[in-house]
């Protein structure tokens, strides 16, 4: 899963929960990041009114609710993915595979598919993605956190950014969009120093600073 995509159906699942202490939280620690993409600054914003106001957004979702909202905006489509990530996925199959082979956002996708993976599906899925055709076992599958590159990619980031702690947040952000991104496939052990490097560019060309990683090229 993306990591702003993970991080609001987590703020999400707190609300549904009326744990807006926690939820709260969440929301003010990342909005006190340097960089947050606008868009989702703006989902925060609103998710604190709501935890502010004790609102809950408890929804009972019945099948045609849940393609409704899968099928809708991007907020609509994650309350719709946190719901189902409490359900046996295996009884929403058909709506989920639609989903992966119409929608054009990787970053939903991804969350479903890791959620397939957590549930163990053992049914052969068969999706269409930039154009390519992917059949693939979900339980066959690592986790984005579970898989060895991604785990070694981090060890590399922390390593490298340790004396970076922003740019180190926004480099651990971006490596889990990148894995959850990439479902059903991922990345290769080998490719995990070459990938940290990207990313570590990445970010700072987004934070206006190549110094730093043109350093950090030179001590490796």
């Amino acid at each position: 899963m993306g990591y702003y995509d993970e991080l609001l159906v987590s703020i999400e699942s707190l609300i549904n929960k009326q744990d807006f202490e926690n939820a709260k939280k969440l929301i003010d620690d990342e909005l006190k990041m340097p960089y947050v993409p606008m868009d989702i600054e703006n989902k925060l914003h609103e998710f604190r009114k709501l935890c502010l106001n004790d609102k809950s957004l408890n929804l009972n979702f019945n099948l045609n609710l849940l393609e409704e909202y899968l099928n809708g905006t991007k907020e609509q489509a994650l309350i719709a993915i946190n719901q189902l990530s409490k359900l046996n996925i295996r009884n929403y199959l058909d709506i989920i595979i639609t989903f992966l082979n119409e929608n054009e956002d990787d970053a939903l996708k991804g969350i479903l598919i890791d959620i397939m993976i957590e549930q163990h599906i053992n049914e052969s899925i068969t999706i269409n993605k930039d154009d390519l055709i992917y059949e693939f076992i979900p339980s066959a599958l690592d986790r984005p956190f579970e898989s060895p590159c991604f785990q070694k990619s981090l060890s590399i980031l922390n390593e490298l950014l340790m004396s970076y702690p922003s740019l180190l947040k926004m480099a651990q952000q971006l490596l889990i969009e990148k894995f959850f991104i990439a479902l059903p496939l991922s990345y290769e052990v080998e490719e995990s120093r070459e990938l940290s490097l990207s990313i570590i560019q990445q970010v700072c060309i987004l934070m206006d600073d190549l110094n730093i990683y043109n350093d950090i090229v030179k001590k490796i």
